[in-house]
């Protein structure tokens, strides 16, 4: 199956503990223009999203032990993943005042688009650890050329995009520091995109649909590691 190639460093989202949710939102919103404006000066494709407001308060669409609030992602074609990360630290400067950086998590890594992307508003934003006792290599194969597939076919025709990172550990603690970020060592970020909640629902309400991909995902990765949410673009 052909596949486009990118890359991406990704801003999964906590806001402060003193902060409500509608304060969050309007800060990370209030910070939008100064991110685009920093992608543009970059050449860097850049989304940013607030968590859904149809999402369960204390859960999430992708069933994850822990939600995020925000997230920024930050794309260019493949060859330029070293760019970057090296755009850590600016990021992070626009972003440190207003988030939780110890619980927030960022990732850079090469990516896959699994189907040709079309633009919208709701996405999911991702992230986990493959199963103990198997290599990062086997875990990247069977998710981009079993596991990738099969979602696609199984989601549609709902889904929009579907973007598999395959998460490299080394630059992403370095782009964690340079962006003032505590580190935290995950293996893949996935990206899936809606027209809205409804047509996520239909997606992945259909029969048979949850359970086929639980079962592809036994002996790979770890959903009890699952940080994430479901994502309104700003």
């Amino acid at each position: 199956m052909p596949y486009t190639r990118i890359a991406r460093l990704a801003f999964m989202l906590h806001s402060p503990d003193d902060v409500s949710q509608e304060q969050f939102f309007a800060a990370l919103t209030s910070r939008r223009p100064r991110l685009e404006e920093l992608a543009g000066s970059l050449d860097l494709a850049v989304r940013i999203g607030v968590r859904h407001p149809e999402e369960h308060s204390g859960g999430n669409g992708a069933g994850s032990a822990e939600g995020v609030e925000g997230a920024a992602e930050f794309s260019t074609p493949a060859d330029r993943l070293d760019d970057l990360r090296a755009a850590a630290g600016a990021i992070g400067a626009l972003l440190t005042d207003i988030v939780d950086t110890r619980n927030s998590i960022v990732l850079v890594g090469p990516g896959y688009e699994t189907i040709e992307p079309r633009a919208a508003y709701t996405f999911l934003s991702l992230t986990f650890q493959r199963v103990p006792g198997t290599t990062l290599e086997q875990m990247r194969t069977w998710w981009r050329d079993q596991h990738g597939p099969l979602a696609s076919g199984l989601l549609a025709p709902e889904l929009l995009a579907y973007d598999q990172v395959h998460v490299e550990p080394e630059l992403s603690e370095l782009a964690s520091r340079d962006a003032g970020f505590a580190y935290r060592a995950f293996d893949s970020y996935d990206n899936l995109t809606w027209t809205d909640y409804a047509d996520f629902l239909r997606s992945v309400s259909k029969p048979g649909t949850g359970e086929a991909l639980a079962q592809d995902e036994q002996g790979h990765l770890d959903r009890a590691t699952f940080v994430g949410g479901m994502m309104q673009r700003v």
